[in-house]
C-alpha cells in the first residue's frame, strides 16, 4: 500500500508495507502514525 504522507512539511510518498516489516506502527489517533522515530501525518491512501 503506497501513501503520501506529510513529513516535517514535505510532502512524501511513503511505502507502508515497508514501515511495518521495519517496526510496528503506534496509533496515537485517526492520522497519526509513528515509525521508525519519525512521526508521519496521513493524507490519503487510497483503497483504505
Amino acid at each position: 500500500m503506497i501513501v503520501r504522507c506529510y513529513i516535517s512539511e514535505v510532502d512524501v510518498t511513503v511505502d507502508l508495507k515497508s514501515i511495518f516489516k521495519a517496526q510496528s506502527i503506534e496509533i496515537e489517533d485517526s492520522v497519526e502514525y509513528i515509525a521508525r522515530g519519525k512521526r508521519f501525518f496521513l493524507i490519503k491512501a487510497g483503497g483504505v
